[in-house]
């Protein structure tokens, strides 16, 4: 079955109940444009201020098209992955709620990728990373991301000297969770009773479809969402020439040994919450959207077959893509296995086996 024809099971989606998604081959056509209309139709638009989809060039047209690609792959696997599926008592469970979510988490998840290209060195003040504490269990900690944005903005210590984008995670979720805290204080700002009425759990603002909303719960949401979106590209150190860099940043909670590794997530059963699920998704899915590695979606296929105890992933690609490309995608693949929980790949990258009952061995810390 080929990526592309997949989505077609997409057209009766709709983002809330008065928004119609539209069609794949027009979101690819202008990637920009549908990310900003998609956050205009969200009552977002105002979150997308200094990001890339602010750009009119071939580098964030590029990023625009992986950012959608990233979308409707996520929506399609989620729909087709029975164990991905949310508990129906959670908040992500309720009706619409996956979609909104998914909708921040993969439309944003790149929007800053730019920020570390400010002319002036600019960089996102980490410090407000206050949402951290209300979102436990996803991987990372609020002071090993903290460790690792001061890492990653020293040109001595940072991954790449040549592409310092690797901590555009962490400025997009630092934005994600700013614009949503300046939207609540706007809204506290109309009304004496508006904190009391937050804190106890009522509607700051309700759209026109009643499913637009902003609460207790969608606060907390966001900072979920935030802290999956930081983690997402925080890279394991596995090269000895990074190794000095990781233990001069007091990191050695990222640095890969025979005793120590971080899967994520790091769960002693194989009961995910609905979080964990929707990051797990993230990363599964930023992984296997291929055209930031220059292949077109219609050039790969994705099939998915469900067991009762595991999921398989097929992924073929066309023989005439670049050699090159093709490795460097697979590769990628391949390097699942290592660092995501619950996941085995065979065949050269080109099947993944997902199995939520196969709890990898819990890493040990060190000493």
């Amino acid at each position: 079955m080929c990526l592309k024809n997949s989505f077609d099971i997409l057209r009766n989606w709709k983002y809330y109940d008065g928004f119609e998604c539209v069609n794949y081959s027009a979101a690819i056509e202008n990637p920009i444009d549908f990310v900003r209309g998609y956050f205009a139709q969200g009552a977002k638009l105002d979150f997308l201020f200094n990001s890339i989809f602010d750009d009119d060039n071939a580098n964030a047209n590029e990023r625009a098209l992986h950012t959608v690609n990233t979308y409707f792959l996520g929506v399609y696997l989620f729909n087709e992955l029975s164990s991905l599926q949310f508990s129906k008592r959670g908040f992500l469970g309720q009706s619409n709620n996956f979609l909104w979510a998914w909708f921040i988490c993969s439309l944003y998840h790149d929007a800053f990728y730019n920020i570390e290209n400010q002319s002036d060195g600019t960089k996102v003040p980490v410090q407000n990373y206050s949402y951290c504490d209300l979102s436990r269990n996803l991987l990372y900690n609020q002071n090993t991301i903290n460790k690792y944005y001061r890492k990653e903005i020293n040109p001595q210590t940072r991954h790449s000297k040549n592409t310092p984008h690797y901590d555009h995670g962490i400025s997009a979720a630092t934005m994600l969770y700013q614009n949503y805290i300046c939207e609540i204080e706007r809204l506290l700002s109309e009304s004496d009773n508006n904190l009391f009425d937050f804190i106890n759990g009522h509607d700051l603002f309700i759209g026109q479809n009643g499913n637009l909303r902003i609460n207790i719960k969608t606060y907390h949401a966001i900072c979920k969402i935030a802290k999956i979106i930081a983690c997402h590209n925080i890279f394991i150190c596995s090269k000895k020439d990074d190794l000095e860099k990781y233990e001069q940043s007091n990191l050695c909670e990222l640095i890969l040994t025979d005793n120590q590794f971080k899967y994520m997530p790091n769960k002693k059963s194989g009961r995910l919450c609905d979080y964990e699920k929707l990051y797990f998704l993230m990363t599964l899915v930023d992984t296997l959207e291929p055209t930031k590695r220059k292949i077109p979606t219609d050039k790969i296929s994705i099939k998915t077959q469900n067991y009762d105890d595991k999921i398989e992933l097929i992924i073929a690609i066309d023989n005439n893509i670049d050699k090159k490309d093709s490795y460097s995608y697979f590769k990628g693949i391949k390097s699942l296995g290592d660092w995501l929980n619950f996941v085995s790949v065979e065949d050269e990258g080109r099947k993944i086996i997902i199995d939520f009952n196969n709890n990898k061995k819990p890493p040990r810390t060190l000493s």
